[in-house]
């Protein structure tokens, strides 16, 4: 996957073990993320909410970055669970 650009991410709520949410912002794009958190059979389950607004030149290309979040959205948990199980060995 292509980088965009420097993104500055705040942690604007965090609330451990449950969820926590982001403000990101780059040079054409401001939005943040919602991570949730839940015990479920025996492991956790995650439900992540993404919010994303382009500005100036960046709005044209709204229809097409939205499929490639998407995807980038649904590869990310996985992402993570290896991830955390790497760090934990």
């Amino acid at each position: 996957m292509k980088r965009v650009g420097r993104v500055e991410t705040q942690i604007i709520d965090f609330q451990r073990p449950r969820r926590f949410s982001t403000r990101d912002r780059s040079r054409g794009m401001e939005g943040g993320f919602d991570f949730r958190f839940q015990p479920r059979n025996g492991g956790t389950e995650l439900s992540l909410g993404a919010r994303m607004r382009p500005h100036g030149p960046m709005r044209q290309l709204e229809p097409v970055m939205r499929p490639m979040m998407k995807r980038m959205l649904n590869e990310l948990p996985e992402k993570m669970r290896r991830g955390l199980e790497a760090s934990a060995e």
